[in-house]
């Protein structure tokens, strides 16, 4: 199995005929590559491709791919997606995949638009086409967490009605991001409003600005998930600060990062060497970089006639205090790096 990397995703081109002994061999690949990365560069995403693969009988065959990619994105705990099949081949692996973790995107773009967003520039035209409506409405959700795009959807049973396709950047069509396997997630995601989701570039945007200006570390944002803290974050191993939030938006802010990381960047922030046995200094340093990132969120959202009021932070340097205080809800993990070291930030009700 070849694999190479393209945009910053990692690709594994299925040869062959699709059966038992090749999987055996693509999930030993996949494995081999995952454990010679370090931890702190392991993919997040890892894309089969079937654009050279081919298939005796298409059910047993893509039954048992789509069961051992499954097994490994649970042991890896990374996103493994399917691309480059054809009609026949996505119209039997829908089904198959539905309550898995594999994924679907019919083209390498697609894979793109949905597992590195920020790759696209703003107001990007999507267009969405799909008979199934749940589906569409999955994925417009998906994307609905990124102010770069501006999504229409069109029911694909209607091909005839599908003009001026030359409008948008990228169609997205026989895809589907099987969401099955999140539902508990996805119902408490569901009890954001539809309006703090819609905001949610707002908070990304501003910590990549606030953080590069106060620092002059290089920022950026990865990927995020919906998640909870308890489930995806160590304990006791990060600096959380805390800031709610009231207005025409109501939730709950968190700053979170590793410890380590976290004297780095205040160093960085302060200009200055800080005693790493003084746990105070860094709490009201990192409550402070919470309140410079809320502050220019606000006013982000000012500019949008969207006015809310944060609280004043509230830094724990343990997950029970933090769980005490926020609950146990999920909402968005977004994974952030600075300098090249992850940080996260964590929007809840």
């Amino acid at each position: 199995m070849e694999n190479y990397i393209n945009m910053g995703l990692v690709i594994f081109e299925y040869k062959g005929v699709i059966k038992k002994s090749q999987n055996a061999l693509l999930v030993r690949s996949i494995t081999t590559y995952i454990k010679s990365i370090d931890e702190e560069e392991k993919p997040e995403n890892i894309l089969v491709s079937l654009k050279s693969a081919s298939t005796l009988d298409h059910y047993e065959s893509l039954a048992l791919l789509v069961k051992a990619l499954n097994l490994l994105s649970k042991e890896y705990t990374i996103v493994i997606a399917l691309i480059h099949y054809d009609e026949t081949m996505y119209e039997i692996l829908k089904p198959l995949s539905k309550k898995t973790l594999v994924k679907l995107f019919k083209t390498f773009d697609i894979a793109r638009l949905y597992l590195k967003p920020y790759s696209y520039k703003k107001n990007s035209q999507v267009l969405i086409c799909d008979r199934d409506a749940e589906n569409a409405r999955n994925l417009s959700l998906k994307l609905s967490l990124f102010e770069n795009f501006i999504i229409t959807t069109h029911d694909a049973s209607e091909p005839d009605k599908l003009t001026n396709l030359k409008h948008y950047q990228i169609v997205v069509t026989q895809s589907a991001l099987n969401l099955d396997l999140e539902k508990h997630s996805n119902t408490n995601l569901l009890k954001l409003s539809k309006k703090l989701i819609s905001a949610l570039p707002f908070f990304m945007e501003s910590a990549v600005n606030a953080l590069e200006t106060v620092t002059e570390l290089s920022t950026f944002k990865s990927s995020h998930a919906v998640g909870s803290l308890e489930k995806d974050l160590k304990p006791d191993q990060y600096v959380y600060s805390i800031m709610k939030f009231r207005g025409d938006l109501e939730g709950t802010f968190v700053l979170i990062f590793p410890k380590e990381n976290a004297w780095i960047t205040l160093m960085a922030f302060l200009k200055e060497t800080i005693n790493s046995n003084d746990v105070e200094t860094l709490k009201d340093g990192i409550g402070e970089l919470c309140n410079i990132i809320t502050g220019s969120t606000k006013s982000a959202l000012s500019k949008r006639h969207i006015n809310i009021l944060f609280e004043i932070p509230i830094t724990f340097t343990t997950l029970k205090q933090t769980l005490a205080e926020i609950k146990n809800d999920n909402g968005i993990i977004i994974n952030m790096l600075l300098n090249n070291k992850p940080f996260y930030l964590f929007v809840t009700r």
